[in-house]
């Protein structure tokens, strides 16, 4: 058992690229091969990391397996349904009294010294009887869904034997508490650039949201700066570049012809609306935005915490992957002669396309993982280390099953569905 009082190697707080969600997921399958569990084990180090027996509430994928489910959210009301019973209120979730990797789908940055189980339990017991009401409208159900899984998660993550002791203890908190020797951080994504790349939302509002992170970043400086003296080292994610993000993808008859540094006329979500145009300078400013908020939560981390701090430049090493602006780059899987890109999973006749992300364009496979995984360990000063890019793939259950997998159906729920907590970050208030 993990005990809370231990002192770990190494932590993970943060949002859903830590948690290691895949396809708006919180698999079993996945909990093993979250970045920071990729790093610890490169590393050497021991990383408990969350073990639920079954999906946190729904698994997705599975249910697209099932084939055609035009009324997807109904079917997942009744998956979540039946899933509850795998979550009794009134009993311990995991053996472990707490876990190293705590990072929660869906997290803002105030989020990590915001959020405790103690916030969301009520919550959740409301939420699930809510859920088993009949007559929920699509939208509400949907909402019902998100504040349920995110509420859940929380609650799940953050005190998994519902220890009164731990109640009260935000991400935060437990790093203060418990003093891992590396801190690993990836956080500021759910401050509108997720949304942007899963809904296309490139409003002057989203863009004004995500101006903000830097003021957001100070406040977390602010706490990062009395960290206890063994926790030696913290690495911080810069935000991805995003364009480089596989949901924004150009007209289909225009997919093959690889701008490369330039950008394509006009790129739009592949789930949901297409007809929400983003022009290729309006994609550029984009990322101009987003390397400007990197390089100033850079310079107010640097100031609080000196040499203490390393940043892993996602950012920067998108390009070297993007097989969608540049012909032939992304992630080549030795032994089998395949290279993953991020461009949408689409099948073809012995194949199929993409493959960085899962079916939600937006959250890695395990190969995806991998590859920000070795961008972690280069900022920690061991680029020498490198992920096992052909274990990564043989251990992702996606990839290594796709065929006829029904990925173009239900394409306006989908995107509803994308609305879910994973990305909105916990927009409903929480019962105290």
């Amino acid at each position: 058992m993990n005990a809370y009082s231990d002192r770990p190697d190494i932590m993970a707080i943060g949002d859903s690229m830590y948690q290691g969600i895949r396809s708006l997921s919180f698999l079993p399958a996945m909990t093993a091969h979250s970045v920071p569990k990729q790093v610890a084990d490169a590393l050497g180090m021991i990383m408990v990391c969350p073990d639920p027996q079954q999906p946190l509430l729904f698994d997705l994928e599975a249910e697209l397996r099932k084939g055609g489910l035009i009324h997807l959210v109904s079917h997942l009301r009744d998956a979540c349904v039946a899933n509850l019973r795998s979550w009794p209120f009134d009993q311990p979730w995991s053996q472990h009294e707490a876990f190293d990797n705590i990072a929660v789908g869906g997290a803002k940055i105030a989020s990590l010294w915001e959020d405790t189980s103690e916030r969301y339990f009520a919550q959740a017991q409301s939420l699930a009887a809510k859920l088993q009401q009949p007559g929920l409208s699509l939208s509400e159900l949907a909402g019902t869904i998100g504040d349920l899984w995110y509420a859940l998660n929380n609650c799940y993550t953050l005190n998994p034997r519902h220890l009164d002791a731990q109640t009260a203890k935000s991400p935060l908190d437990q790093v203060f508490d418990r003093q891992p020797q590396i801190l690993l951080i990836n956080i500021g994504s759910n401050e509108g650039l997720f949304m942007a790349g899963f809904a296309g939302d490139f409003s002057d509002a989203t863009m004004a949201q995500v101006r903000s992170i830097p003021d957001l970043l100070r406040d977390l400086a602010d706490r990062l700066k009395s960290l206890p003296a063994r926790v030696e080292r913290v690495v911080f994610n810069t935000l991805i570049r995003p364009r480089f993000i596989p949901n924004l993808m150009p007209n289909p008859a225009q997919e093959n012809d690889f701008p490369g540094d330039l950008y394509y006329a006009a790129y739009g979500p592949r789930i949901g609306s297409t007809d929400q145009a983003i022009t290729g300078e309006r994609m550029r400013q984009f990322d101009g935005v987003i390397a400007d908020v990197n390089a100033q939560a850079q310079a107010i981390l640097k100031a609080a915490l000196g040499d203490r701090v390393a940043f892993a430049d996602i950012y920067a090493d998108c390009p070297a992957f993007d097989g969608k602006h540049y012909m032939g780059r992304g992630i080549a899987i030795p032994g089998i002669g395949k290279t993953l890109n991020n461009k949408p999973i689409t099948p073809i006749p012995f194949g199929y396309y993409g493959g960085f992300t899962g079916l939600d364009n937006m959250h890695p496979t395990v190969p995806g993982y991998a590859v920000l995984a070795d961008v972690v360990l280069a900022a920690l000063g061991r680029g020498d280390l490198h992920t096992d890019k052909a274990a990564a793939f043989a251990a992702d259950t996606l990839l290594t099953n796709v065929r006829g997998l029904p990925l173009l159906i239900a394409e306006m729920e989908l995107s509803l569905i994308g609305m879910f907590g994973v990305f909105r970050g916990g927009a409903a208030t929480p019962t105290a």
